[in-house]
């Protein structure tokens, strides 16, 4: 009896503490933050053409205390975004900014005044990258963008999984032709991992010249 007696009581302690602690578990999972990373983030607009790029989204450029509106960069000029999933890849050095740089003086004859690169790296990484090619950090033709946590390409929707290969979400590569902050033309490759669609050569005909 002694045994029957002690037992209900532990188990009117144990479903006590149960009615307890359930309300307090449930409170501490609702406080609890949900993370949002930008492959869970809500669909955004594919930009095209007759679009615009998009205002107050920070890029930056040598060092994080260096923020830029793209927007604001570009207003009144006539450029080119040019977007890679990474720097220092190989087809990104070789095949993306060696050729287009090697091709500025044929899109400053359409007109273009500034090639832009822009990459899901820190600041640091694309200010290293940029020093590697010998191009330098006030060229006024040149320019190479952080876009460190990918929400300016998110908001282009231009942005793919590449989780396998470089851990996150990257930049897809693209080109836009970019006139006082509208976009004129746009090239984006199907797989990023390679360079066709975007090559300089193959757009430098398809793009708009001076009115």
């Amino acid at each position: 009896m002694l045994q029957s007696s002690s037992a209900r009581l532990l188990l009117a302690s144990a479903s006590n503490a149960s009615r307890l602690l359930l309300p307090s578990l449930s409170r501490v999972a609702l406080a609890t933050p949900t993370r949002r990373y930008l492959h869970q983030a809500a669909a955004t607009h594919n930009i095209d053409i007759g679009d615009h790029i998009p205002a107050g989204i920070p890029v930056f450029d040598k060092t994080p205390l260096e923020k830029i509106d793209m927007s604001k960069e570009i207003a009144g000029k006539k450029v080119l975004i040019v977007g890679v999933p990474g720097a220092f890849s190989p087809t990104c050095t070789e095949q993306t900014v060696h050729d287009y740089v090697s091709k500025l003086p044929y899109f400053m004859s359409r007109g273009f005044q500034q090639l832009i690169f822009v990459s899901v790296n820190d600041p640091y990484v694309m200010a290293a990258w940029r020093d590697s090619l010998g191009i330098p950090a006030h060229h006024a033709n040149v320019v190479f963008l952080s876009d460190p946590k990918g929400k300016f390409v998110e908001q282009l929707g231009l942005t793919f999984d590449a989780s396998d290969f470089m851990g996150n979400y990257r930049s897809k590569r693209f080109t836009l032709a970019v006139e006082d902050g509208m976009v004129v033309a746009k090239f984006v490759e199907n797989d990023s991992t390679k360079c066709d669609i975007t090559l300089p050569n193959r757009i430098l005909d398809q793009l708009p010249g001076l009115d």
